[in-house]
């Protein structure tokens, strides 16, 4: 008997905290979330519709607002804040801000209106972090962006099939020919990138989707390819102490002088201007293609500036 009772209060509490979860994510008629109530697994007896308006009182008595608009109920506020740092109110910042340039419409309503509940902290304190937030990043949120061409580029990956295109290299002022497997969509703080396969050179590739023209989707798919696109290096000295890891990067080995570091995602092209930084203190130990590609690359500096 104590059993059926104590499963009793456990069924009622976890069913209002399902509710308050369901009114806190979308607007819903009462009919609607219990409906939604009902298919959850858990609850083993019937979900009357009229038997949630008792939880929307316990709600309003715990200072829970539940607004009511054209009989669909949504959380309007809580009765409390988040304590949150200004590094964390940066971060939900910074989310609110770079929504803007990865969604569009119904999307970037609804990704708004989460970051929106979840930010509970006071208004003074909001505006200071974000006026800082907008400094420190204003390429990132003054960059002019073409959301239409980056959800073309976006569905051409989903679709799977090969492109040709013409892509302004920058470094090069001029135009090149490119036929590529899209992979993915990536949105940096500098622009909009298609990461494709590139057999020609059997690698990965980041493309800057602003500078790509003549867009034409060849009838031939994409076949899988097991793609190594690694590259390992050796760094020594006072740079091997310091070094911190970027994205898609180990460590294969390690001593007090050097570390043996392969990186798996960087785009080639990008990761062999960082690499030359270094200068003497790095040395491209495999693959073999990479290390013809430096040499190359240091003869003509070595060339231009004589």
């Amino acid at each position: 008997m104590q059993k059926n009772k104590i499963k009793k209060y456990n069924d009622t509490a976890t069913r209002a905290i399902e509710l308050l979860k369901l009114f806190f994510e979308q607007d819903l008629t009462i009919e609607d979330a219990a409906k939604i109530l009902q298919n959850n697994n858990e609850f083993e007896n019937e979900i009357r519709p009229e038997s949630l308006y008792k939880y929307i009182n316990t709600f309003k008595l715990l200072g829970i607002i539940i607004e009511k608009n054209k009989n669909k109920y949504s959380v309007k506020e809580f009765p409390f804040e988040l304590l949150l740092s200004k590094e964390q109110i940066e971060g939900f910042n910074f989310l609110t801000e770079y929504a803007k340039h990865l969604f569009q419409n119904k999307d970037l309503i609804l990704t708004q209106n989460v970051l929106e509940k979840y930010t509970y902290f006071t208004q003074k304190l909001k505006d200071i972090t974000k006026q800082k937030l907008k400094q420190k990043y204003s390429e990132l949120f003054s960059y002019k962006l073409d959301k239409e061409k980056f959800a073309i580029f976006r569905q051409l990956c989903k679709e799977k099939q090969k492109l040709s295109f013409c892509y302004f290299n920058l470094d090069l002022n001029s135009n090149q020919k490119f036929i590529v497997e899209p992979w993915e969509t990536i949105i940096t703080p500098t622009g909009y990138i298609l990461k494709a396969y590139n057999p020609a050179s059997a690698e990965l590739q980041n493309f800057y989707i602003e500078n790509i023209s003549n867009l034409k989707q060849l009838p031939s798919k994409i076949k899988p390819v097991n793609v190594k696109n690694s590259v390992t290096f050796k760094i020594t000295g006072r740079l091997a102490r310091s070094y911190e890891l970027k994205q898609g990067e180990r460590i294969t080995h390690f001593e007090p002088e050097y570390k043996i570091i392969t990186n798996t995602e960087e785009d080639k092209e990008l990761l062999l201007k960082r690499l030359l930084r270094y200068g003497t203190s790095c040395k491209i130990l495999y693959p073999k293609n990479f290390i013809e590609k430096t040499t190359t690359t240091l003869k003509k500096i070595k060339t231009n500036y004589s």
